[in-house]
C-alpha cells in the first residue's frame, strides 16, 4: 500500500512542489485492529529518490480509553 502527494521541499519561500510518496511496507494487528507498522517516505527527486523516514510502529495504546482522560 502506498500513497503519494505533492508537497513543497526545501523549506524555503522558493522551495517547489515535489512527489512525496510513504510506503507502507509491513501491517501488524494491535487489540484485534490491523494496521501498518512499517512504512518508509521518499522524495521523488530528479536526482533520484531520497528516503526521508522509515517508520515502526511498536506499541499503540487506546486513545479514548479512561486512563488517558484528565480532567481537571
Amino acid at each position: 500500500t502506498s500513497f503519494e502527494a505533492k508537497r513543497y521541499y526545501g523549506g524555503k519561500t522558493n522551495s517547489k512542489l515535489k512527489t512525496w510518496r510513504i510506503n507502507m511496507t509491513s501491517h501488524k494487528t494491535f487489540d484485534g485492529v490491523k494496521i501498518p507498522n512499517k512504512s518508509n517516505v521518499s522524495w521523488k527527486l530528479k536526482e533520484g529518490d531520497f528516503n526521508w523516514l522509515n517508520l515502526e510502529i511498536i506499541k499503540l495504546e487506546k486513545y479514548n480509553s479512561e486512563k488517558n482522560i484528565i480532567i481537571d
